[in-house]
């Protein structure tokens, strides 16, 4: 989404946003948008992309949130 790169489906994360509003990482509910597992990605991830992916307007704190629950799983990462 951020890098605009083609990736095998393994190799990506999934977001998705549940009608209620709540952001989940992996598989679910709700509409969903894929990223790349890396900080490039995250760093480049914009609120406006989110919103077209999920047809919805979103805050820039459930952007911040994806960062963060992102950013866990990245090979490598130490998050406390």
């Amino acid at each position: 989404m951020a890098c605009r790169r083609r990736r095998p489906d393994h190799e990506l994360v999934r977001l998705g946003r549940t009608s209620d509003g709540d952001v989940i990482v992996g598989r679910g509910p709700g509409r969903g948008a894929w990223i790349c597992p890396s900080e490039e990605c995250l760093a480049r991830l914009r609120r406006s992309a989110l919103e077209r992916a999920w047809r919805s307007t979103i805050s820039e704190e459930a952007v911040e949130r994806v960062r963060e629950r992102v950013g866990t799983q990245i090979p490598g990462s130490v998050k406390e």
